[in-house]
């Protein structure tokens, strides 16, 4: 479609009068965002301060890559902070910040990371950074990719970004109204933003340019404290104008939108390309450590088995001792009760000769006084 035809076609204009409508939604949040951010990084540092009685908060010296935290895995190998990928996780070549910070500002973000699990996104940040730059801290609580430059400022993140750092801080959730749900006004916008800026067609139809809109002037309403910043009503104004069909399209705009839309889709390629990288990752580490569970599951039943083996073969040891030990007491026993019987025998037979002899005696004096009585009978 040529350029003059695609300015007249309404579809064409409601996706730039959308992408405008982002656009005064970053406006109105960046002041509102920079203020949570500067005021949230103060108070972890004077928590950090007052955790480790430090006169001075500073370090600089710091990887977040090797960074020891303050807290230890469990008995049962988890994090007690309930993070998934955590460096207490890995003690292997990490190291504790000599400043006694950065561990205790590592356990700060993942306490007040809203997700659940906690998952801040440590590949946006630099520990470098934590003491003094406040944006450092906040990016970790963006769960996209693309946000690894140093930033300083609200006005230089996309409004994704912002919206991600309030949607995941749980600290950020109490200053808003709006329970964060996943179906809630700033999860529907960030939302839109994607489907908006990652249209091929570049198109939509007016009932879903006012409702993107609708959700837009909603969120920036928000009753808790946005709806009162000066910021807030210029964006929604601006928001309003753009819902009237009077409204017209400068080519200004349309160049901004579009610039804005090549941003996102190069924004939405690496995105896919960490996304692939991190799972290409995440899968060799998963089979290494599968590889390194079952060789250690194997060493564990090897040994168990040589235990098992160890044992019997002593228990078999013990028995044939045992069987040598009862034969040989029995032998000694037999031996023993054979020379009593044997004795016994031998003084019986001793008895019976003792009697037979007697009685030999006693039979040969009764047939000397037999013979002696029929000599007498005899003589006279």
């Amino acid at each position: 479609m040529e350029h003059k035809a695609q300015l007249k076609n309404v579809k064409y204009r409601n996706w730039v009068r959308a992408g405008l409508g982002i656009k005064y939604v970053k406006e109105g949040l960046e002041p509102f965002c920079d203020h949570l951010v500067n005021q949230q990084h103060i108070a972890i540092l004077d928590k950090v301060k007052r955790k480790h009685n430090l006169s001075a908060v500073t370090c600089g010296l710091c990887d977040v890559r090797t960074l020891q935290p303050d807290h230890v895995q469990t008995k049962t190998r988890q994090c007690p902070l309930g993070q998934t990928y955590c460096n207490c996780l890995h003690p292997r070549g990490k190291i504790s910040c000599a400043n006694k910070v950065c561990g205790a500002i590592y356990d700060e973000i993942i306490q007040l990371h809203a997700s659940t699990p906690p998952a801040p996104n440590w590949k946006n940040t630099d520990a470098q950074q934590w003491c003094t730059e406040p944006w450092a801290v906040a990016k970790c609580f963006i769960n996209a990719p693309g946000y690894e430059a140093n930033k300083s400022r609200a006005v230089e993140f996309d409004c994704p970004g912002l919206l991600h750092v309030l949607i995941n801080n749980i600290e950020f959730q109490q200053h808003i109204k709006c329970v964060i749900t996943g179906t809630d006004v700033f999860s529907r916008v960030r939302k839109s933003r994607n489907d908006i800026f990652h249209s091929h067609s570049m198109e939509l139809e007016d009932t879903e340019v006012n409702n993107y809109i609708d959700d837009m002037i909603e969120l920036l309403e928000d009753e808790h404290e946005i709806k009162h910043r000066q910021e807030s009503k210029d964006a929604v104004k601006n928001l309003i104008e753009l819902k009237r069909e009077d409204f017209i399209t400068t080519t200004t705009d349309e160049a901004e939108i579009r610039r804005v839309a090549m941003a996102a889709i190069n924004e939405k390629e690496r995105e896919l390309q960490q996304t692939i990288l991190v799972a290409g990752n995440e899968f060799r580490t998963a089979a290494a450590e599968g590889k390194r569970k079952l060789e250690g599951k194997g060493l564990v039943i090897k040994s168990e088995l040589q235990q098992k083996r160890r044992k019997l073969r002593k228990e078999l040891v013990m028995t044939n001792d045992e069987v040598r030990t009862t034969a040989t007491e029995g032998k000694r026993m037999l031996e023993k009760e054979g020379q009593a019987i044997k004795a016994n025998l031998q003084q019986t037979a001793e008895k019976i000769e003792q009697k037979r002899i007697g009685i030999e005696k006693q039979l040969t004096t009764k047939t000397v006084e037999a013979e002696q009585n029929i000599e007498l009978k005899l003589q006279e």
